[in-house]
């Protein structure tokens, strides 16, 4: 496997408090589900240097992960069984 840096865009969203929308554990229902990514924004070089691409032999994407140590990557178990 080959690990590739990726510096992609994304968001975070905090909530706090009993005035929240969102439940622990319980996901938000969607009523639609798209692809494609709405109203986002080009990430710059080395704006997200933590998030890793896990290739295989044939330069196909298996996986993300992120880095927690300049040498270990964390990724779901099932990218590599």
């Amino acid at each position: 496997y080959t690990i590739a840096f990726l510096y992609e865009s994304g968001s975070l969203e905090r909530t706090k408090g009993k005035d929240s929308q969102y439940n622990c554990g319980k996901r938000q229902e969607v009523k639609h589900i798209s692809a494609r990514i709405i109203n986002g924004t080009e990430a710059l070089p080395k704006h997200w240097p933590w998030v890793v691409a896990i290739y295989d032999s044939n330069d196909t994407l298996v996986c993300g992960g992120a880095l927690i140590h300049e040498e270990y990557v964390v990724t779901a178990a099932h990218c590599f069984v």
